[in-house]
């Protein structure tokens, strides 16, 4: 009996001093996005891309354990250059088929002992949970695009319910009373950054100029592009970022799979490729390495623009690389051997996806506008009362209200194309006034490019799109 009283006295002290333990020493974990909040819009997006960012560097490190071991290994020896390729290769599961591929050929020539076969086993483990991460991130992204095309779209099937009335004089303004209410409202709700944060610009921003002869109200312009500018800048370098990203990660896919293929290539030498001037002894495994060098630079120039922060500056860089450089890396990636094989790739992928570059482009480009616009509303200096009478502004002011009111005009009829034309030529008379002004006014600059892309036909496009989701 003693002895149990013994056991159960160990246990208990034990049990006792266990839980003292946990309550006044608790463990301390890294917690993933600890600057994130479960209610953010991009929660999943950094918490995928934590635990992406977690497994390549854990599993990273045993990978290349490994093939430090394997390569001080005489029964590796004749493998050395695959090795070091191995070794190169910076993706997570081209480096595990490299490693698998090793073991292989080990196995044709000795025989395995039981840690290789777990090995292979966990390496298996690796790529496949890298694979189910990169597939939980791809649903995500889809997911949140959808949602931000579905915030643009409900207009579009709001105005549907107007479009049996007649194009009358009262029925026309009767449709932009009801499109400037239906904007008023989608203000109110929640949008895709409701978290901006608008600096107040009323009465200290407004005026009267005692030099006219009949007192008129002054908006500072500068002031006014400044705010502007700081409350769209992000949301702008976000639209941009979203883009590139689903690029890059169609041009990763496709490296990926080069280097997958060239691992499991033969080392047969291959004719020379005249437009690449190379000599006929080189391997599949080389090509496909000089032409992956190739895609990697489209890579590199992607990852340069999303390290950018400002977004002017982001959106600049992404334009001179469109107009010039683009031109210079196509051409020779048009004369490589696997550019056919490799466009086919990207198209089969894009459709798996149900991806079109083009249409995410005008989605993304129309969604800037119109978070451009509806901050430009907020920060005009509207009566505070609805019996207040509005003030009489100066022309240079005045302009500021035109390019709202005729962006409503245009969203109210936007298949009229006249209302366009008017709203683009008000915005391009902005632009070409403050084109030479301070850095400030860069912001009317990105207006009239955004504008620019936003027609009747680019909103029949948006349109279309819309009724298929």
């Amino acid at each position: 009996m003693w002895q149990f009283l013994l056991i159960y006295t160990i246990i208990s002290g034990g049990t006792q001093n266990f839980v003292h333990s946990a309550v006044t020493k608790p463990t301390e974990h890294t917690i993933l996005v600890s600057h994130a909040n479960i209610r953010d819009r991009k929660f999943q997006t950094h918490f995928i891309d934590e635990l992406n960012t977690l497994v390549d560097t854990a599993a990273g490190v045993h990978l290349n354990e490994l093939l430090r071991e394997l390569r001080t290994n005489k029964d590796y020896a004749a493998h050395a250059v695959k090795i070091e390729t191995a070794t190169s290769v910076t993706q997570l599961i081209p480096k595990t088929v490299y490693l698998k591929q090793l073991l292989d050929l080990k196995s044709n020539e000795h025989s395995l002992v039981a840690n290789d076969y777990y090995t292979v086993r966990n390496l298996n483990f690796v790529a496949k949970l890298k694979r189910q991460l990169l597939q939980l991130q791809e649903e995500s992204a889809s997911e949140l695009r959808n949602l931000r095309w579905y915030n643009l779209c409900v207009q579009f099937w709001y105005n549907d319910g107007l479009s049996n009335q007649t194009t009358t004089t009262r029925t026309s303004a009767k449709r932009l009373n009801n499109s400037t209410k239906t904007l008023a409202a989608a203000a109110t709700a929640t949008n895709y950054w409701a978290d901006v944060k608008l600096a107040p610009l009323r009465a200290e921003a407004v005026r009267a100029t005692s030099t006219a002869a009949t007192p008129m109200a002054h908006i500072d312009l500068e002031r006014f592009a400044r705010t502007l500018y700081a409350n769209v800048k992000a949301a702008g370098a976000e639209i941009i970022d979203d883009y590139l990203l689903t690029v890059r990660k169609l041009l990763q896919e496709v490296i990926e799979e080069k280097h997958i293929a060239a691992s499991t290539s033969s080392t047969e030498e291959e004719e020379a490729v005249a437009a690449d001037e190379l000599p006929t002894n080189v391997s599949k495994e080389e090509l496909h390495a000089l032409h992956v060098s190739k895609l990697s630079k489209v890579l590199n120039e992607i990852d340069a623009i999303l390290a950018i922060e400002d977004f002017y500056a982001k959106r600049n860089r992404l334009y001179n690389y469109l107009e010039k450089d683009l031109s210079a890396d196509y051409e020779q990636f048009k004369n490589s051997q696997y550019a056919h094989e490799d466009l086919s790739v990207i198209l089969e992928k894009l459709n798996r996806k149900g991806l079109d570059l083009f249409v995410t482009f005008i989605f993304s480009n129309f969604e800037f506008l119109e978070h451009l616009q509806e901050t430009w509303r907020k920060l005009l200096p509207w009566p505070s009362q609805a019996n207040e009478a509005p003030l009489e502004y100066d022309p240079a002011s005045q302009r500021l209200f035109n390019v709202h009111r005729l962006y409503v005009e245009f969203k109210g009829d936007w298949e009229n194309s006249e209302r366009y034309d008017a709203y683009q030529a008000e915005v391009k008379s902005l632009f070409t006034d403050t084109r030479n002004g301070s850095a400030n006014m860069h912001i009317f600059e990105l207006l009239h490019n955004a504008s620019a892309n936003v027609g009747t036909v680019t909103l029949n496009m948006i349109k279309a799109k819309c009724d298929e989701l």
